[in-house]
């Protein structure tokens, strides 16, 4: 067996990983390079290794550039549409308001741009927001700015560790860590 994006508890087996923390890390410096002062986050379920990983990249890109977390800007939701968009509506009625959210998926990020448009914010002029996935309605009007997640690769390489297994090469096992852009 080989995992795919997530290490479960005890695990010793092959796994395949994204670089959550690296991936957060640039999506949340691209927004502090913008000008951000008050970026928001939404997490997916802070039990996930990935969920945990996005937030230490988003915190640690603020640390290093000195900008103070706000504990209320930071909203955990699930990895759905809905969800970012209930998280969306609750940051986005805060006094002062985050400038930017970080979504920590793009089905989250959907919902952030639902709930500005509700709200009647615009993007990116009142809102910027950042993904984390490039699945294909990131294209959509406004573009979605989002850290691509290179799906073809995860599988590529999951099958061929997989199919090494079935093969019998007897080897330790293997933790890569595919590349974010």
């Amino acid at each position: 067996m080989v995992c795919l994006d997530r290490q479960p508890q005890g695990w010793n087996g092959d796994l395949v990983l994204v670089a959550n923390e690296v991936g957060a890390h640039g999506a949340t410096r691209h927004l502090l390079r913008m000008g951000h002062r008050q970026p928001a986050v939404i997490t997916g379920p802070l039990h996930l290794g990935n969920a945990v990983e996005r937030l230490q990249g988003f915190k640690r890109a603020l640390a290093e550039t000195k900008v103070p977390i706000e504990p209320d800007y930071i909203q955990e939701a699930g990895f759905e549409r809905n969800s970012g968009y209930q998280a969306a509506r609750r940051l986005l009625r805060m006094l002062p308001r985050p400038t930017a959210i970080f979504a920590c998926n793009d089905l989250m990020a959907l919902g952030v741009l639902l709930a500005a448009r509700d709200l009647g914010l615009h993007c990116p002029e009142d809102l910027s927001i950042v993904g984390f996935d490039s699945l294909d309605f990131a294209e959509f009007t406004p573009a979605l700015t989002t850290v691509h997640q290179p799906g073809y690769q995860l599988g590529t390489t999951a099958a061929r560790l997989l199919l090494e297994r079935i093969d019998g090469l007897s080897r330790p096992p293997s933790r890569l860590c595919c590349r974010l852009s």
